[in-house]
């Protein structure tokens, strides 16, 4: 997929539950889908929430697909959320 294509939040969704990460396309923020939860990250910020509530509070936004040679590292990316679910 082009990842320069905006994406609705309803389109965001179908690719996340595929598996993909996406983008905010007016700021940092990622976002990604595991176990029915959509997890955002941004700088300081992070947070969890139902895909329903992602899709109501994004529903006038765009997004993109988030390619991994933007710079995130796939390993640390893993360890990261690996921590975040044992920790909570």
């Amino acid at each position: 997929m082009n990842s320069s294509k905006l994406l609705n939040v309803y389109e965001a969704c179908s690719l996340m539950h595929q598996g993909a990460r996406i983008r905010h396309a007016g700021s940092p923020m990622l976002a990604a889908m595991e176990n029915h939860k959509v997890y955002l990250v941004s700088g300081q910020f992070s947070a969890r929430m139902s895909v329903e509530n992602f899709c109501e509070i994004y529903e006038q936004e765009h997004f993109i697909v988030h390619e991994s040679s933007d710079g995130i590292d796939e390993k640390k990316d893993e360890e990261y959320y690996a921590w975040r679910t044992k920790s909570q």
